[in-house]
């Protein structure tokens, strides 16, 4: 009797022991994965969709709904990794009637690991292609700027960006922004993160003043759908800068894409 339990004890050992591995194996990547999405420096290809709602403008009396898409995607050159960061913004509805999309913006950026994290360093681009209402009339360019440490419960780091307006016709807007965005992401286990977002600081070169102090705080929580990692988040935040016409609350909703690592056999 007593070989008879121990070898069934044993059988069942064998099959729990490969899907005990296997989940152990999912958590570990959506842990990761969800890291990865709110880091700059990550090389991991994502797709995402968003609304961006503004739902209080200082000064003024409305709100601005935006609908926005980003992608991640990343490859090799000779050994070297590098990535094309793309975000395109869409003015929904607005309190002032300026609707359409705006210039897009392309980042190449090449990642350099180092022992306690990984570099960023590359090129903004944003063509003149929004709506006549959204765009600059005008080719903007510069660099790109980022570090963050390596993995770890709290990953810290910061992305510098910064665009100026080249070549601008009569009718172009002038154009020059240096962005920074904080980078605080935490791991919460269980394929869930709690990051700062879109927290940035940036000023207007042009203007001589700062564009945004916006601090934010975002949720991830990681889901897998037919091998496919999908990360809805929910994200709020408050613009200190109160520029007339400048959001102050915002509220942001998404949902991020991106590939599952299949457990090894």
């Amino acid at each position: 009797m007593r070989h008879c339990v121990q070898a069934f004890s044993v059988g069942l050992l064998s099959l729990v022991a490969p899907l005990a591995a296997q989940a152990q194996t999912r958590s570990t990547n959506d842990d990761q994965g969800v890291i990865a999405i709110n880091d700059p420096t990550s090389p991991l290809r994502w797709f995402q969709l968003s609304d961006w709602y503004n739902a209080s403008v200082h000064g003024e009396s409305g709100t601005i709904n935006e609908g926005v898409f980003r992608a991640v995607l990343p490859f090799t050159v000779l050994g070297d990794i590098y990535a094309v960061r793309f975000t395109q913004q869409a003015t929904i509805s607005s309190y002032n009637n300026k609707n359409g999309f705006q210039d897009p913006e392309l980042i190449l950026v090449r990642l350099i690991d180092q022992g306690w994290g990984r570099l960023l360093v590359g090129m903004v681009a944003r063509p003149p292609t929004g709506a006549e209402s959204q765009t600059s009339h005008a080719w903007s360019l510069g660099p790109a700027l980022g570090f963050t440490t390596s993995e770890a419960a709290v990953k810290y780091g910061a992305y510098l960006r910064g665009w100026w307006s080249v070549d601008a016709p009569s009718n172009a807007k002038p154009v020059g922004i240096i962005n920074l965005q904080p980078v605080v992401n935490i791991k919460l286990g269980n394929g869930q993160a709690l990051t700062l977002g879109q927290s940035q600081l940036e000023y207007d070169t042009v203007k001589g003043h700062w564009k945004s102090l916006q601090l934010g705080v975002r949720y991830d929580k990681v889901f897998t759908i037919a091998e496919r990692k999908w990360t809805p988040y929910f994200e709020t935040d408050y613009d200190f800068e109160n520029t007339k016409g400048n959001p102050a609350w915002t509220l942001r909703v998404g949902i991020t894409m991106f590939e599952a690592e299949k457990p090894e056999k």
